[in-house]
């Protein structure tokens, strides 16, 4: 049964996660930089800035592909994923993935599946299936295991607007 209250606009949002993979990125090409800028300073002073100039268009790269925050916005009218890139702070246009009307938005299923580990332990993964075919995999919006990611408070206000709609079935082995 669907909720008639009506709902207040809310947004849950994962912020952009480029600086972690930018450091990464950095420790694993720095040394390679460093040994070829090294190596190639005894050709000549003039083929230094190559290597260097490399890897910092390869980091630059990693920072502007992995540097997105993710939002889902829930409030009367609609529920809608949209991602936009964050450049040093800025954010550029926002891409709107997909939109559910609110009245096409009347039921929601959490999927749980656990697989075996390849080394031992399992694999977990979650999606979110909604109308219209729509799926949100829990790792788009922070995970499922702490309890305090934007999923969970998403999924706590999905089942308090659906009520009885929203399925949560036993974790699927």
């Amino acid at each position: 049964m669907r909720c008639s209250r009506v709902m207040s606009s809310q947004s849950f949002v994962l912020p952009p996660q480029g600086g972690f993979a930018i450091g990464c990125a950095a420790i694993v090409l720095g040394l390679p930089v460093i040994g070829s800028a090294i190596a190639l300073s005894s050709e000549g002073p003039a083929l230094v800035p190559i290597p260097i100039a490399l890897g910092g268009a390869l980091l630059g790269a990693a920072y502007y592909v992995l540097n997105e925050e993710v939002r889902v916005d829930l409030d009367e009218g609609t529920l809608r994923l949209s991602r936009v890139r964050v450049v040093f702070g800025v954010r550029l246009a926002r891409r709107t993935e997909w939109e559910i009307p609110a009245a096409a938005l009347t039921h929601a299923r959490e999927v749980r599946r656990r697989t075996p580990g390849r080394e031992g332990g399992w694999n977990r993964s979650t999606i979110l299936e909604l109308p219209e075919g729509r799926r949100l995999d829990a790792r788009e919006l922070g995970g499922h295991e702490d309890g305090g990611s934007p999923y969970d408070e998403l999924v706590r206000a999905l089942q308090q607007h659906l009520g009885e709609a929203f399925e949560r079935p036993p974790e699927i082995v």
